[in-house]
């Protein structure tokens, strides 16, 4: 099963299922995910912000992780992640 969740999501998750891998997609820098998000026009200031801070929150937990992809490039990202789910398949 493949969850993608955030995470709190991920944290309650590992309590039930300690045996469930967890991934970290990340983005190459701080300075790109704000781009990215600016970039989007979708969000008001506030809310950017409120995004933003989650995000920080989030990433400071990414070394607690499985395994971690950073999306730099969205094929090699997935290429890795697709690699990341055959590996932890076969076990």
């Amino acid at each position: 099963m493949i969850l993608e969740i955030d995470v709190q999501g991920g944290e309650s998750v590992r309590k039930v299922y300690d045996e469930c891998v967890r991934i970290f997609i990340e983005p190459p820098s701080w300075d790109v995910l704000v781009e990215r998000l600016k970039g989007r026009g979708t969000d008001s200031k506030e809310s950017l912000r409120i995004r933003l801070n989650t995000a920080r929150r989030e990433l400071e937990l990414a070394d607690t992780y499985d395994v971690r992809i950073v999306n730099d490039d969205l094929d090699v990202a997935v290429e890795e992640l697709a690699h990341t789910l055959n590996i932890y398949e076969s076990q």
